[in-house]
């Protein structure tokens, strides 16, 4: 029965057109930490504009380690540290 649910899950959750990424035209808010931005930020932003041209990247200072905007969905990504 498992199997079946997860079967289910899978076929819902699955687009039926493969995504276009040329055409995408949606923002993505990612909140992590300055140093995540430094870092990954300019590798990240050019990688986007390469491939989905429309898509924007906004990114949002994580002052503190409470996930709420994630769970809410005010944003799209969060980065963090888990455990030590």
């Amino acid at each position: 029965r498992v199997h079946q649910v997860v079967g289910d899950a899978e076929a819902l959750l699955r687009p039926e057109l493969r995504l276009d990424l040329a055409t995408l035209d949606r923002s993505f808010r990612f909140r992590s930490s300055e140093g995540f931005v430094e870092t990954f930020g300019p590798r990240l932003i050019a990688r986007v504009a390469a491939e989905a041209p429309h898509a924007r990247l906004w990114f949002l200072s994580k002052q503190d380690k409470d996930s709420a905007p994630l769970r809410e969905g005010s944003v799209d990504l969060e980065t963090g540290v888990l455990g030590r």
